[in-house]
């Protein structure tokens, strides 16, 4: 397939998350989530002090996130603000996009 020509940093595409989360025992419990993220230009990233500032910038959408009920909650940025103060989730939103960029989850 040929390469599209596009503007750098416009588009979006969804990746799945792994949140993984310490419990008692030595053990995580692991849950997954797809977020959709904004593409961006080559070496922004860098621009951003923090993971949870890039991610607020590169995370536009998400599924299969849900309450203590299982109802889902619609992607909003006051939502992600809070979702930005839990570590483990920065820490597997930050891998699923480091995943998106080198191609960890390719088939061979």
């Amino acid at each position: 397939m040929a390469f599209t020509k596009r503007a750098a940093g416009t588009g979006t595409y969804k990746w799945p998350a792994k949140i993984k989360t310490p419990i008692d025992g030595g053990h995580y419990q692991v849950e997954e989530m797809l977020l959709e993220f904004k593409r961006q230009e080559a070496g922004k990233a860098s621009t951003y002090k923090t993971d949870a500032e890039f991610l607020r910038a590169a995370i536009v959408g998400w599924e299969d996130y849900a309450d203590e009920n299982g109802k889902p909650i619609p992607f909003a940025l006051k939502e992600l603000d809070e979702l930005l103060k839990d570590e483990f989730f920065v820490i597997g939103a930050s891998q699923a996009f480091t995943e998106s960029l080198m191609g960890a989850r390719e088939k061979n």
